[in-house]
């Protein structure tokens, strides 16, 4: 197996049979059961920082870096096909995200903007822009809250709605 340069993320589909790598040369799906690429994606022109599968296995999320900013695309996994994409940077920064376990959710950040989308079958949607000093989120799992590092030296925790629950300084 032969990617062409870096690898920036990995993942497991949910029923752990494919792999899905990224980096600068696009992103790859494998069978390890089989030893085989299944998909070679290359809709990003440039690097793909980050890569998710949706919970029934059957869609697959990538962030990264394209000719006209950093985008969010999907991509239906029957047949390797793209499905939709959508400019998350339009200043050309690559986009990085986090999925909810649920998958309606995810959480990106770029250039330290922080924003939350939702997804549904038709595509995405920007939510709500819960700071412009964040980095790093993770999404609890019941959904309900969302944590995120800001610059200005902490933690916060909040709703989804963007409403403050906890500020742990560092």
């Amino acid at each position: 197996l032969q990617s062409a340069g870096w690898v920036e993320d990995v993942a497991f589909s949910p029923a752990e049979y494919i792999l899905a790598w990224a980096g600068d040369g696009g992103i790859w799906l494998y069978d390890p059961q089989r030893d085989q690429v299944i998909f070679h994606l290359t809709g990003h022109t440039r690097q793909v920082h980050t890569v998710a599968f949706s919970p029934d296995g059957s869609r697959l999320y990538s962030g990264g870096v394209d000719t006209g900013g950093g985008r969010i695309r999907a991509w239906d996994l029957r047949y390797g096909a793209e499905l939709w994409s959508v400019v998350a940077a339009p200043d050309g920064w690559g986009v990085g995200f986090v999925m909810s376990h649920d998958g309606n959710w995810l959480a990106s950040t770029v250039s330290f903007k922080f924003t939350l989308w939702k997804l549904d079958d038709s595509g995405i949607q920007e939510y709500i822009v819960l700071s412009r000093s964040g980095a790093n989120p993770g999404l609890s799992p019941n959904g309900q809250w969302i944590a995120f590092w800001e610059t200005s030296g902490g933690t916060r925790i909040t709703d989804m709605e963007g409403n403050e629950a906890h500020f742990l300084p560092d």
